[in-house]
C-alpha cells in the first residue's frame, strides 16, 4: 500500500475577499497562457458573448507559451478592444483586478486545484469553470457559478451569458 498525502492549497481570505469597488470588468481570467488552461477557447467564447453584448469587456491575467496564439485568436475574431492581456502581475494587482470583475472564468482541459478560481471566489465573484480538478469542490453549480465540460463551447457560452444578463 502506498501512502497518500493531500497538500492544502491555502487562500489567504482576509487579503482576497469582496470588496465594494465599481465592477468595471466583465469577465476575468488568471491562468497561464498555456495548452493546458485552454485560453483560445474563452477567446471564442467572448466572441459569442459580445455578439449579443457588445459593451462586453474581459481581461486575461497571464503569461504563457501561448500567448501568441491566444493574441492572434483575439485579433482574427476581432477582439483586441475588448480583450485586454496584461501580463504577470503581482498579488496586489491581481486582487485589484478581481475586486472590479464580475465573473471569473477558468477554461481548463485539465487542472489539479485551480487556485485562482479558489481567490476569485474568495472575492466574491461567480466562477465558470471547467469540470476538471477540484472544480466540483470550489462551485456550487448554480449557486456560486457554474462547472461545464471541458472543451465544451455552447456550455461555456451559455453560463457566461447567464451571469452576464444577471446584474
Amino acid at each position: 500500500t502506498s501512502k497518500v498525502f493531500i497538500a492544502p492549497v491555502p487562500v489567504d481570505l482576509g487579503f482576497f475577499k469582496p470588496s465594494n469597488v465599481k465592477k468595471d470588468i466583465d469577465v476575468i481570467c488568471v491562468a497561464r497562457l498555456e495548452k493546458q488552461k485552454n485560453i483560445p477557447l474563452l477567446v471564442k467564447t467572448l466572441a459569442q458573448v459580445k455578439n449579443h453584448h457588445p459593451t462586453l469587456n474581459a481581461v486575461f491575467v497571464g503569461e504563457g507559451r501561448q500567448r501568441r496564439k491566444v493574441e492572434k485568436e483575439i485579433k482574427r475574431l476581432g477582439l483586441t478592444k475588448t480583450v485586454l492581456l496584461t501580463g504577470r502581475v503581482g498579488r496586489e494587482k491581481v486582487r485589484s483586478l478581481l475586486a472590479k470583475s464580475r465573473i471569473f472564468v477558468l477554461p481548463s482541459n485539465y487542472e489539479g486545484w485551480g487556485l485562482s478560481a479558489v481567490e476569485a471566489a474568495a472575492c466574491g465573484l461567480p466562477v465558470v469553470m471547467t469540470d476538471t480538478g477540484g472544480a466540483r469542490e470550489i462551485v456550487d453549480n448554480g449557486i456560486t457559478g457554474y462547472v461545464v465540460p471541458a472543451a465544451d463551447e455552447l456550455k461555456l457560452t451559455e453560463k457566461i451569458t447567464v451571469l452576464i444578463n444577471n446584474q
